[in-house]
């Protein structure tokens, strides 16, 4: 009785543990691209650049637990010629992002006070992308990003 016990627990932890791993490694659809286009600054003069987006779009178990979010989007911003700062790019990870109808609205999370006072999250609009016409417009500390997307990987 206790053998066939141990060996019922034993299964049972290699069957979770082998769902965790299943869950962990296939729950996103990751896609990059390269992209070519403009920053605006707010004086309105505008410089041609490059950033790279890396998406990773959830798939539909994951909202069994994250209503949040349709998925994560990481960019590269390539510095203008044009900028005196001392790297030639800089990373930033966006969270949040929604999928509306077939737009990615990229969204900042960011730890801020609400009206009585206490810690809240606010969801601050970084962006959006297309998953159409792989168009995409970011705010940057460059300035605003407006460019067209080719898929790399």
């Amino acid at each position: 009785m206790t053998k066939k016990l141990l060996s019922v627990l034993f299964a049972s932890s290699i069957a979770v543990v082998m769902l965790f791993v299943l869950i962990a490694n296939f729950s996103e659809q990751v896609t990059q691209y390269s992209c070519k286009g403009t920053y605006k600054t707010k004086n309105q003069t505008e410089e041609t650049g490059e950033v790279f987006l890396k998406v990773a779009k959830y798939r539909w178990w994951v909202s069994l637990w994250n209503d949040q979010s349709d998925g994560t989007v990481l960019v590269e911003y390539r510095k203008p010629k044009s900028k005196q700062v001392e790297q030639d790019f800089y990373v930033e990870y966006y969270e949040v992002a929604r999928i509306q109808q077939e737009q990615l609205n990229i969204q900042k999370v960011e730890l801020g006070v609400n009206d009585k006072g206490k810690p809240s999250l606010y969801y601050r609009p970084s962006g959006t992308f297309s998953l159409l016409s792989n168009s995409v417009t970011l705010n940057s500390t460059y300035g605003w990003f407006d460019g067209k997307c080719t898929k790399t990987k």
